[in-house]
């Protein structure tokens, strides 16, 4: 194959590949739990980071409500 002919196969791919896409792609991700508090025990285990600790302005908050195990995490 010459090299012309094997820059436009390469070529042709990738265009194929990036015309080609998939609505789930383009949709944000369901909810997903990296790790599922249970209890306000459970949050006293762990530490927030944010920036404020380096001078900037935001702020971070774990919550367990008394209503369930309805978890609340923010930065602002």
């Amino acid at each position: 194959m010459s090299k012309v002919r094997a820059l436009w196969q390469a070529s042709l791919t990738a265009t194929k590949r990036a015309l080609s896409w998939n609505l789930d792609d383009m949709l944000p991700p369901s909810e997903r739990f990296i790790y599922n508090f249970s209890s306000k025990e459970e949050l006293k285990k762990w530490h927030l980071y944010s920036d404020s600790e380096y001078g900037g302005l935001s702020s971070a908050a774990l919550e367990i409500t008394d209503a369930g195990n309805e978890q609340s995490g923010g930065t602002g």
